[in-house]
């Protein structure tokens, strides 16, 4: 979670999606900003109670070491402002990602990693990268089961306590995964 202390900010176009209803986002209206270069971000309008959308998105920082570091003025603000936060699951709140630790569990571990690694460079649409990674090993719910009981997800250094912090702050914090929901279920 250091690398969220000196991350950088890059606004982003705010595009609505009238009539959209999500199970994640009750009583809002969900919005979502498309930015070629950064990929998109969520905010949430609530019907009871003014929030202001942020639009922008967080990049990782290009500093290599922490000790010291305080976080930009941007990065303070844009926390201090948020109603809520959105977290990827995958390296992010979990040190792994997730389909890559399941399929070595199921014997395929090399040849999906490296999926994985053509998905997050970007050379392969992520729907056509999960269908090959899926494929791979065609994990069952069992072994999906297995897998969790026997390996559970491995926490970031840190996650715990600010999730802790944002909920006592009042702000809502959402999970966001291209996973199985079973992994995410977990927490």
């Amino acid at each position: 979670m250091e690398g969220l202390v000196s991350s950088g900010i890059n606004t982003v176009r705010v595009f609505s999606i009238t009539n959209h209803q999500s199970r994640f986002l009750p009583s809002s209206t969900l919005h979502l900003r498309n930015n070629s270069l950064c990929g998109f971000g969520i905010g949430v309008e609530k019907k009871n109670k003014q929030c202001s959308v942020v639009a922008a998105s967080v990049g990782g920082s290009k500093v290599g070491h922490f000790e010291n570091t305080l976080p930009s003025k941007e990065v303070l603000e844009l926390w201090r402002n948020g109603d809520a936060v959105c977290f990827d699951v995958d390296s992010t709140v979990c040190l792994d990602e997730g389909i890559d630790e399941l399929a070595e569990f199921c014997g395929a571990g090399k040849a999906v990693a490296e999926w994985t690694a053509r998905a997050m460079g970007g050379s392969v649409p992520f729907e056509e990268a999960l269908a090959a990674r899926l494929s791979l090993f065609n994990p069952s719910l069992s072994q999906l089961q297995n897998f969790l009981e026997q390996k559970p997800p491995r926490l970031s250094p840190g996650i715990e306590e600010l999730v802790q912090k944002l909920k006592a702050n009042g702000i809502v914090v959402y999970l966001i995964s291209g996973g199985f929901r079973q992994m995410i279920n977990f927490f």
